[in-house]
């Protein structure tokens, strides 16, 4: 059997890696391959696929593969631990499984290890209806600085001879710091009555959002898709 071992949705604080593994191991049952997402141990013969934020918790010699995104795969600033400790152990699994080239391409710029790519796909969806009026903005991403919002406020403020509007809409509680500074410059005269965040949008409020918005901005400067 093929197993998943995944952190929860709430500990993923908004990422997509939950929904890509649950993707992954229901493509594999549909190949016709054994596959869940589960906690049960894993048993001889069993194939142990550990997502790359639990990989730091399996024991030293594990024959399992390691499932990485971008934020294991690229250290950032203050994470040397996570680099140490993936540098101990990657070579110890059994493979590695990266989400782009761009991802398998920093393992092996880090770490030496040559890494399968999984891409992701998509679920399709209707062709969003033009919406009349303003302009409809809509940047989606976790609020960190990472994805870029306040390089797209500040682009945006000086269009005021434009009619347009922005919501931002993205998961929070990763750096409180910066959603104190990115509301207080929403706020900002320059801006005032154009710019909404959404905080932690369920599906259903996202999807509800794309449907009427005029175009998508996207100024992550990372991006492991």
């Amino acid at each position: 059997m093929i197993l998943f071992r995944l952190p929860t949705p709430e500990s993923a604080q908004g990422g997509t890696g939950h929904a890509y593994a649950t993707h992954m191991a229901t493509c594999l049952t549909q190949l016709g391959h054994d596959a869940a997402i589960t906690e049960r141990p894993a048993a001889p013969g069993d194939v142990e696929i550990i997502d790359g934020l639990r990989a730091l918790d399996i024991a030293p010699g594990s024959a399992s593969i390691a499932l990485l995104h971008h934020a294991a795969s690229r250290p950032r600033t203050g994470h040397a631990d996570t680099e140490t400790a993936l540098r101990a152990r990657l070579p110890q699994m059994r493979g590695v499984i990266c989400s782009s080239a761009a991802t398998a391409g920093a393992v092996w710029d880090t770490y030496a290890i040559c890494a399968s790519v999984v891409a992701p796909g998509h679920d399709p969806r209707p062709v969003a209806a033009p919406v009349a009026g303003a302009v409809t903005l809509l940047s989606a991403g976790v609020l960190t600085p990472r994805k870029g919002h306040a390089v797209l406020l500040d682009a945006l403020a000086p269009l005021t001879d434009l009619d347009w509007t922005l919501t931002i809409a993205g998961h929070s509680g990763r750096d409180l710091a910066y959603e104190q500074t990115l509301h207080a410059r929403a706020g900002a005269p320059d801006l005032a009555g154009r710019v909404r965040i959404v905080c932690d949008p369920e599906a259903p409020v996202l999807d509800a959002l794309y449907d009427r918005t005029s175009l998508a901005v996207l100024l992550t400067r990372w991006e492991g898709y």
